[in-house]
């Protein structure tokens, strides 16, 4: 095929995108006499097309300011990768055919895209476009795609209607089309064929065991997706009412004794933990219904709050704008009756003036009223809050020492058992089932003192973890309620400065206009008297 010579001169001078040529890019509809007009006076952010066809690129980049395209051409250049583009979230239409793409990359915020053309590029596999639920049209022929299986990745786009993919290897499989179709139920054309009902009850019969297979695996990965999606939920939720580590605290006691895999493997030794793991899941289930409910009821506390501050201010900054308003009024009607040559222009002026230092003071005690509401509320909330904390301090408290006297209690029973396993495995040195265990928990057997270390090194190890989590879950709780408070604190000052700042020059602007309309009076009786 001939190649066009635009396309050898692309090849020779790969170009830079400037403003310039953006300018010269962008695509404006409409009467051909004024669309050029426009087109140079169009500020880039209201751009809805623009088309970079045969412009030589050698990459994407300096679209920034293009941020409302919805059309965007860049094929017939030399773009080897798809980057850029992730602030061009309105785009419903791109083509970045003939270039010299290799991988489908770059796309993730561009979930509006409905028509996509990748045609003759050097694309070795479909992927990179999982955000794309919208899509309704992809030109993907004319690549290298080899894998028929490539095809399954299209299955989740239900939106799907044409697609390409003549001219690539995989279009040559015998079973191509009839593995296209039955997989893409969807589709009304692929590779520029309409496709027919009957085209596609063939394909479907030709691979039912395979769809049955594909409808297995979709609907086991959908099951899967959902549990993650519960479980990373659940996890949110205990992180927020900060229980992060009880659910797994006997697993992790566990996973941080060096010795549990030598017991472990003593037949019977342990068998007391599963009672432990019984009464510990009783009182941990209990534990988090407790601290749960006072986690909506903190919640509950914050809106409650939030509200009543907003209330609060709301009806003081009513006020405020009342008092302005009528301010407001009063000053035009000055500065009509001044220009009307009224009443005295000086009079007039000490008269706004009185209004203006009135306004100032009612305007001040609407803060200090304000500031005085908003304190008493950041502290009665400060001080639920805190309460609420507290009461969890001991909730949590409570609730380790329950899991703590589980772990005594445990230790307490292996200390116990442990003359016995001695006596059962060290008595002598042909004992059959000594000679089944590990070497090293033969010699742990075989040894007074080494067994009563282990068992001590076990319990040690158990109870760190769980001092360890106490101490971590403790100092959130109360670390949250002092942040929270300390926030309030920082947000009520830094809103009284907001305010008073906004006052205070509100106030003297006004205060400078109206010098100015009492320099202005002045100078015209000035010139009034020399007139006469």
């Amino acid at each position: 095929m001939p190649v066009s010579l635009e396309r050898l001169i692309a090849e020779v001078e790969p170009a830079v995108v400037t403003d310039e040529l953006i300018r010269d890019c962008i695509v404006v509809t409409g009467d051909p006499d004024s669309a050029e007009d426009k087109k140079q006076s169009l500020a880039f952010g209201q751009a809805e097309c623009a088309a970079f066809s045969f412009r030589s690129l050698a990459r994407i980049d300096n679209l920034w300011g293009l941020t409302k395209l919805v059309k965007l051409q860049l094929d017939n250049n030399q773009i080897q990768r798809i980057e850029n583009l992730e602030h061009l979230t309105n785009l419903t239409w791109l083509d970045l055919s003939f270039n010299k793409i290799q991988a489908i990359e770059g796309l993730s915020t561009l979930t509006r895209l409905q028509d996509l053309s990748l045609f003759s590029n050097a694309i070795t596999n479909i992927e990179g476009l999982d955000n794309l639920p919208n899509l309704n049209v992809l030109s993907l022929g004319s690549n290298q795609l080899s894998r028929l299986e490539c095809v399954s990745c299209l299955v989740a786009f239900s939106r799907l209607q044409l697609l390409n993919l003549a001219g690539n290897p995989l279009a040559k499989e015998p079973d191509y089309r009839g593995y296209v179709l039955s997989h893409l139920q969807q589709l009304r054309y692929l590779d520029y064929r309409r496709v027919l009902s009957a085209d596609r009850a063939t394909a479907m019969e030709q691979h039912q065991d395979e769809m049955l297979e594909l409808r297995e695996r979709e609907d086991a990965a959908a099951a899967e997706k959902a549990a993650a999606a519960e479980k990373a939920a659940h996890a949110a939720t205990m992180a927020e009412a900060n229980l992060t580590g009880i659910d797994t605290l006997l697993d992790d006691m566990a996973a941080a004794d060096p010795e549990w895999p030598k017991l472990s493997t003593v037949p019977g030794l342990l068998e007391p933990w599963s009672d432990v793991r019984d009464k510990w899941q009783v009182a941990t289930d209990e534990f988090k219904l407790v601290i749960l409910d006072a986690h909506s009821r903190k919640k509950a506390e914050q809106a409650a709050f939030k509200a009543a501050l907003s209330e609060a201010l709301a009806e003081r900054d009513a006020e405020a704008k009342a008092l302005l308003l009528g301010y407001e009024k009063g000053k035009k009607a000055l500065l009509r009756s001044m220009a009307a040559r009224g009443a005295d222009p000086e009079e007039q002026v000490l008269g706004a003036k009185v209004k203006l230092m009135a306004l100032q003071e009612a305007l001040l005690w609407l803060e200090v009223d304000a500031v005085e509401v908003v304190a008493g509320l950041v502290t009665e909330f400060d001080r639920c809050y805190s309460e609420m904390a507290e009461a969890n301090k001991l909730q949590y408290n409570a609730y380790f020492t329950q899991v703590r006297d589980l772990q005594n209690n445990f230790f307490a029973a292996l200390v116990a058992s442990s003359p016995s396993y001695l006596e059962r495995y060290g008595s002598a040195a042909d004992n059959p089932e000594l000679e089944a265990l590990p070497e090293e928990v033969a010699a742990l057997l075989g040894d007074k003192d080494a067994l009563g270390n282990a068992l001590q090194t076990s319990h040690e190890a158990h109870i760190s973890v769980l001092d360890g989590l106490e101490d971590r879950l403790v100092g959130r709780e109360i670390a949250t309620a002092n942040s929270l408070a300390e926030s309030n604190n920082t947000w009520q000052e830094q809103r009284h400065r907001e305010r008073m700042g906004e006052l205070l020059s509100y106030l003297e602007r006004n205060m400078q206009d109206l010098e100015a309309l009492a320099a202005d009076a002045a100078d015209a009786a000035a010139e009034a008297g020399e007139a006469q």
